[in-house]
């Protein structure tokens, strides 16, 4: 929902695009090869990087080249699949049981 808001030929979306895409085959690659530790360590190394460039870079440079009544819908959009989603959930992981 957020990169094709950006043009084609972006940088940093190139970059989200690419790493997404590395991240899938690892996840892949580890789903055929679970006793995998070198695939397990890569997948682990690439996320921590993939998630600092997100929250430092590709988050920052979103809002500037979007405008905010296009975040606007987009949130709203995002909100309620959420909802949607998390109706489905039998195992509700992320509530605090008391």
């Amino acid at each position: 929902m957020l990169f094709c808001k950006l043009p084609v030929d972006d940088l940093l979306r190139k970059r989200a695009e690419e790493e997404h895409q590395s991240i899938y085959n690892l996840v892949n690659a580890i789903d055929k090869n679970t006793n995998d530790i070198t695939l397990l360590k890569q997948l682990a190394n690439e996320l921590e990087s993939h998630i600092r460039f997100e929250e430092r870079e590709l988050f920052n440079h979103l809002q500037k080249k979007i405008t905010p009544a296009r975040l606007e819908l987009i949130e709203k959009r995002i909100s309620n699949n959420s909802k949607t989603i998390d109706e489905k959930w039998n195992d509700v992981f992320w509530e605090i049981k008391k």
